[in-house]
């Protein structure tokens, strides 16, 4: 999905220390999960810079078991 079809649905974008804070994890942690095939795909912002989709990370944490 583009950086503009988020914004137009009203969903924010993240970016990777703002979102691994939301789901309570470290930078190392974040990066790891990046690896797992259900984990929401980045967004690029521009050459450099990515982010995430806030609404994909809601629904992907909701999707985890609960512990």
């Amino acid at each position: 999905m583009t950086k503009d079809a988020l914004t137009q649905r009203g969903d924010r974008i993240l970016r990777t220390a703002e979102a691994a804070s939301k789901l309570g994890l470290g930078r190392t942690s974040f990066y790891s999960l990046l690896k797992e095939d259900d984990f929401p795909r980045p967004i690029a912002l521009s050459t450099r810079a990515r982010g995430y989709s806030e609404h994909e990370l809601d629904a992907w944490l909701a999707s985890r078991p609960r512990a």
